[in-house]
């Protein structure tokens, strides 16, 4: 199988940060979510977007392929967390494969 999840984070006209692209197939599902209390590293930079990835089914099995692509534009902030468990188990068609992306500016943070 081959999944893949994409976002991009930017600040709109006003400064908000906004999610101008959140895209999830098969196994990653991308959640945008909120604050759950006080986050340090989140503390000092106002109000950030916060995504979360889950798994969406069982896996990865050997052979899949999973392609996680993040892009933070200038300025941005973006808090992105995983909130299941991820297992890798054994296929009969080889070795899986995660291939995490992150493009972000001099200026963006990713936490």
């Amino acid at each position: 199988m081959t999944a893949s999840a994409a976002l991009t984070c930017e600040l709109d006209g006003r400064g908000v940060n906004r999610l101008s692209r959140l895209r999830s197939e098969g196994q990653l599902v991308l959640r945008p979510t909120r604050a759950k209390g006080f986050e340090p590293w989140a503390h000092s930079r106002g109000e950030v977007a916060r995504v979360s990835l889950s798994s969406g089914t069982a896996g990865p099995l050997g052979g899949d392929r999973l392609h996680l692509d993040v892009v933070i534009g200038d300025g941005a902030s973006l808090v992105l967390n995983e909130i299941s468990a991820t297992l890798a188990l054994p296929g009969t068609t080889g070795t899986a494969v995660a291939l995490p992306f992150c493009h972000d500016s001099d200026s963006a943070r990713l936490r």
